[in-house]
């Protein structure tokens, strides 16, 4: 039996010299892997009022796995800067205050 793979990798299983014990074996594991896994999608929506929440909740952990990772990712690279004793000017932060709701708003360069 020949399967394509997530990411276009192929999968191949040689299963005509197996045992019937051996046979029997998988079939049950793979049945009982997939009846757990299907039963615990199923609790994941009941969680949600709707299944459109359920699938926004989830986008939104994967995008905060992917935060947590371009984050780790640029400490080591400030990490390594640091240690390889390179010079980086600083840039003075832009005042990004939000302006107060009770004067109208005016940008500095025009008081």
């Amino acid at each position: 039996m020949t399967t394509s793979g997530a990411k276009g990798s192929v999968v191949v299983f040689e299963m005509e010299d197996i045992s019937p014990e051996v046979s029997a074996y998988l079939e049950e594991t793979l049945a009982s892997r997939y009846k757990d896994w299907k039963s615990a999608l199923h609790k994941h929506f009941q969680l949600w009022e709707s299944p459109e929440i359920a699938r926004l909740r989830g986008q939104v952990a994967a995008q905060g796995d992917h935060i947590r990772a371009q984050d780790e990712m640029m400490n080591m690279i400030v990490q390594a800067l640091a240690m390889s004793g390179l010079q980086i000017p600083t840039m003075p932060a832009p005042n990004v205050a939000p302006p107060s709701t009770s004067q109208p708003f005016r940008p500095d360069d025009t008081e």
